[in-house]
């Protein structure tokens, strides 16, 4: 995932920290909910596959480390192309105070 500034050209995400993942596939794999925001094509969230199958809907929640414009939004999907690495339907949400759990 990428944000976009202003600008037109995507935020660092240097300063980025998942801070809440609803769930994550890290028994099987790697597919930790970090994986969001890595750039990497070989790599993606997931949530857990392995036992328990968590219902929807799924949510992380990502600290970009500082307070940030934001212009949009951008996704890589699984370069597999398998279905349940894509997005069906989503909600965003931009806060400049820090969520409480």
């Amino acid at each position: 995932m990428e944000l976009i500034g202003l600008n037109g050209e995507a935020l660092s995400t240097l300063k980025w920290k998942v801070v809440y993942a609803s769930s994550e596939e890290i028994t099987s794999a790697n597919h930790a909910a970090d994986k969001i925001f890595d750039q990497q094509e070989s790599t993606f969230w997931q949530t857990q596959s392995v036992g328990a199958k968590p219902g929807y809907p799924h949510q992380v929640v990502i600290d970009l480390g500082e307070e940030q414009r934001i212009k949009g939004f951008r996704y890589l999907p699984r370069s597999d192309k398998k279905v349940d690495g894509m997005i069906k339907d989503f909600k965003l949400y931009i806060k400049t105070v820090p969520f409480s759990f």
